[in-house]
């Protein structure tokens, strides 16, 4: 069954969220796009147009910068993968995360998944 507060799109996960416990801090488009991933090993990338979806906002959270937050006011948008499958988000906020696996070579005895 499916959930319907939460997103996959290959390594970057998306959930409904709220900003209430975080100071947000807005992260600046790459050209026309707001980046909300790139892929390690491929150089591709999980991103929203703002041409195509211009009151789309992205921002960090300031006590746990690798965490993102999507801000969509109005309207569904799209994130966009080379070599994954679109998904829609209806509007609302969203927390972005990249999934990560364990690892007990490194000190925090986990990595970022590479996409």
């Amino acid at each position: 069954m499916r959930n319907p507060n939460h997103y996959r799109q290959g390594d970057v996960g998306v959930t409904k969220a709220s900003t209430s416990e975080f100071t947000l801090v807005p992260v600046k488009p790459v050209g026309d796009r707001l980046i909300l991933a790139y892929g390690e090993a491929t150089g591709h990338h999980h991103s929203i147009s703002l041409l195509d979806y211009p009151q789309a906002e992205l921002y960090t959270a300031k006590e746990q910068p690798a965490t993102m937050l999507l801000y969509i006011p109005d309207a569904p948008v799209v994130i966009e993968h080379q070599e994954h499958g679109n998904i829609t988000l209806d509007p609302g906020w969203y927390q972005v995360e990249r999934q990560v696996e364990y690892s007990p070579e490194t000190e925090a005895h986990e990595r970022r998944v590479a996409d």
